[in-house]
């Protein structure tokens, strides 16, 4: 196989991977999100505890319950809520932490195919010859004016270099503050003291999106 047969393959191949990238880019961006939202619907129920529970409950009975049966809730000794959030609670610990989990992943498997399509780059680079600008991924992304040149190490704009530790530190710092003192408010809660399951399984779900954020913050910091 000659040289221009072997950098045609080689094309198709870093074509195929880089749309690869992209769908995975995509997600992430679309998990981050979602994360963003979870974390404002939990910080909102941290400072006003029992706000969305009011509002949903108020929601439910206007909308579906009978003028007949909230005769009858009101006749009792005392306002039942239509749903339990003790049981929803958990159930968005349970989503938050699948969010992350699916968050970090992408995310590492972005940063490592992007590092792999790099690597094609320097072999597609030699087949084709010194006169190559196939360096977009590789050499060209970290030098000052994106252009391919001859400068060695990371000369990126300042600007861009400041925005990876904010995705691969400090969102993952906040969003562990924010578990924590989540997780704190709701150990003083009535649910700790009278032995509630959701509550045990608020903490493991809590943990365990802590435990999350220190191996990815581990990985980055390592991964060269």
């Amino acid at each position: 196989m000659n040289d221009d047969k072997r950098a045609e393959l080689l094309m198709d191949h870093y074509n195929t991977t880089f749309e690869l990238i992209l769908y995975h880019w995509k997600a992430r961006n679309r998990l981050f999100a979602l994360l963003l939202g979870m974390l404002a619907v939990m910080a909102l129920d941290a400072a006003k505890p029992h706000s969305l529970a009011n509002l949903a409950n108020h929601y439910i009975e206007k909308t579906f319950v009978s003028d007949s049966a909230k005769d009858v809730v009101k006749a009792g000794p005392q306002i039942t809520e239509w749903l339990d959030f003790s049981a929803v609670g958990s159930l968005s610990w349970f989503v938050l932490l699948c969010l992350v989990i699916q968050y970090y992943q992408r995310s590492i498997h972005v940063d490592r195919q992007y590092k792999y399509v790099a690597d094609i780059e320097e072999r597609l680079t030699k087949l084709l010859g010194s006169d190559s600008i196939i360096t977009r991924e590789g050499k060209a992304y970290r030098t000052a004016s994106g252009a391919p040149d001859a400068t060695t190490g990371d000369r990126r704009p300042a600007y861009l270099k400041a925005i990876g530790p904010l995705y691969a530190y400090v969102f993952p710092l906040l969003l562990s503050a924010l578990v924590i003192g989540k997780l704190w408010l709701d150990w003083h809660s009535p649910d700790w003291s009278s032995g509630n399951v959701s509550a045990w399984l608020n903490l493991a779900f809590g943990l365990a999106i802590v435990m999350y954020n220190i191996l990815y913050m581990v990985w980055v910091t390592w991964k060269k």
